[in-house]
């Protein structure tokens, strides 16, 4: 990639909004403002979403859900808020479940503003990139 173009994403984040990621045992990745500590997203990996309402039932037992690492990167490449067939830098977290079950997930956290104004059919289809179940790993070949 041409390091003036990267150059020039870095300049134009520089003064972005800045979060913190926190996976929890609720099944959610929350998306917190580090300055105000407010939430502005929650995102539930698909693995988990039949999961989720257990939360409420009075004798849950704690189990642990989204509770595998985190890496933030800048990546340069075709993702869908770069528009049809065209490449550009954005920064993606990619996190896994772990205790959760066997699943990883891509989200593109370029623009945290854009969580303030998501909806969840715009959410599923820019700052979701993909999530995967990684089926049958803990079993023996």
């Amino acid at each position: 990639p041409d390091t003036e173009l990267y150059s020039t994403f870095r300049a134009n984040n520089a003064n972005r909004r800045s979060m913190v990621y926190v996976g929890a045992n609720d099944g959610m990745l929350h998306g917190f403002d580090a300055t105000t500590g407010e939430e502005l997203f929650a995102y539930v990996p698909g693995r988990l979403l039949g999961k989720v309402s257990e939360l409420t039932n009075p004798d849950y037992e704690a189990e642990t859900y989204v509770d595998g690492r985190m890496s933030v990167v800048d990546a340069y490449d075709e993702f869908p808020a770069c528009g049809v067939g065209q490449s550009c830098w954005r920064t993606i977290l990619v996190g896994s479940l772990r205790g959760g079950g066997q699943g990883i997930y891509a989200l593109d956290i370029t623009d945290p503003e854009a969580f303030v104004a998501a909806v969840i059919l715009t959410f599923h289809f820019f700052l979701l990139l993909w999530q995967h179940e990684l089926v049958g790993l803990d079993q023996a070949p």
